[in-house]
């Protein structure tokens, strides 16, 4: 499904808990394109800060350590735990 009025309503509020996105402290805005076309339903989507840490919090120690050695050897900078974000929490695929 595809629209011509933008991915905004698909971005308005957290997926997970519906929060208004201007409302979050933080948040991740996610899609998937086909070249140069965004993809609709179910994406794009937006995931405030609170929903990306709880989710990090279900993923097994194994699968966090896995993406923590991806980020090091694929990305510069200092490690994700030791960057200061706003509310603490490390980078989330999705």
């Amino acid at each position: 499904f595809q629209t011509d009025r933008g991915p905004g309503p698909w971005v308005r509020q957290c997926a997970s808990c519906g929060v208004e996105r201007s409302k979050a402290e933080s948040y991740s805005i996610g899609g998937i394109f086909l070249g140069k076309v965004l993809l609709y339903d179910p994406y794009p989507l937006c995931l405030c800060g609170k929903c990306e840490e709880e989710i990090q919090e279900c993923l097994s120690k194994k699968t966090r350590d896995i993406w923590d050695d991806f980020v090091d050897t694929h990305f510069d900078g200092p490690p994700a735990d030791t960057v200061d974000l706003p509310l603490g929490g490390k980078p989330l695929p999705f």
